[in-house]
């Protein structure tokens, strides 16, 4: 699987709000989704934002792998983050089959404040931003 830190040519990182019957609410998320046997991890990402935002991301780089339940799920993650236009927000085309109900483009300091409030709880998403601050110090 894979997990996209799309962050925009002026530093805001786009995330989505996905309807989850799991929780019974929405979830602000990274894009993700899963990969193909044999499949290179950033076909795979590059192939899931389109998928689910209509974004072509560039410049992509892996910044690592997580395991998100390695007490369950023998699966491993891939981090992957992809440079997305600076009005990407303007030119969303959301996957609303995949339950996306809305994209927005926050400041850095914006997803530490929703992370902060308890407005991001997803696994994936907190575990890319971990990662992504690990490689920005």
């Amino acid at each position: 699987g894979v997990v996209i830190v799309p962050q925009s040519t002026d530093g805001r990182f786009l995330l989505l709000r996905v309807n989850r019957y799991a929780t019974g609410g929405a979830s602000l998320e990274f894009p993700r989704g899963g990969g193909h046997a044999d499949e290179d991890v950033v076909a795979s990402g590059s192939r899931e934002l389109l998928r689910e935002t209509g974004l072509i991301g560039k410049d992509w780089s892996i910044l690592g792998y997580q395991h998100p339940d390695n007490a369950i799920v023998m699966t491993k993650v891939a981090v992957l983050r992809a440079v997305i236009p600076e009005n990407a927000d303007k030119s969303l085309q959301l996957n609303t089959q995949e339950a996306i109900a809305e994209g927005m483009l926050v400041t850095y300091d914006d997803m530490t404040e929703l992370v902060r409030n308890g407005h991001i709880t997803d696994g994936f998403t907190l575990g890319a931003l971990t990662i992504y601050r690990a490689h920005i110090g």
